[in-house]
C-alpha cells in the first residue's frame, strides 16, 4: 500500500463532501532551495484536466491523486497521512513532511530518468 492513514485521518476524509478527493503534491519554495510534499482537497475528477496529476488509489470511496513527480516514489516509499488541528480547523497533513521531502529529493536525484521536466505555462 502506498498511503497509510491513521484512524483520525480516515474519519476526517469520510466526513468530507462526496465531491472531494485528496491530492498529494509538491509545493516549491519559490526563490529558495527545497520544497514540501503536502496533501490538499481537490475535485474528484482533477486528473482529467491536468496532465501532471495521476490517479493513485481509492481509500474508503475517496480517490487519491498524486503529482506526476511523486507517482513512482509513492510506490516505493509509503506516505503517512494524519488529521491535524482541532474542531473546525481540521486538515489533512503529511506526517514527518520535512524528512519525507529529503528522502524524495535523494530518490529523485538517484533516478534522473523519472524526474519531471518543467512544462512552460502559456498564457
Amino acid at each position: 500500500m502506498s498511503l497509510l492513514l491513521d484512524d483520525e485521518a480516515l474519519a476526517f476524509i469520510e466526513k468530507a463532501p462526496a465531491t472531494h478527493g485528496v491530492l498529494l503534491t509538491v509545493v516549491a519554495n519559490y526563490g529558495m532551495p527545497g520544497g514540501l510534499i503536502c496533501a490538499e482537497w481537490c475535485p474528484r475528477n482533477c486528473d482529467q484536466g491536468d496532465p501532471d496529476v495521476v490517479f493513485l488509489e481509492t481509500i474508503r470511496g475517496r480517490p487519491f491523486f498524486v503529482h506526476r513527480r511523486l507517482q513512482l516514489f509513492v510506490r516505493f516509499q509509503p506516505i503517512r497521512l494524519q488529521a491535524r488541528g482541532k474542531l473546525l480547523w481540521r486538515s489533512l497533513g503529511v506526517k514527518q513532511a520535512a524528512c519525507l521531502w529529503r528522502e524524495f529529493s535523494v530518490w529523485e536525484s538517484r533516478h534522473p530518468n523519472f524526474k519531471a521536466t518543467a512544462v512552460p505555462i502559456l498564457g
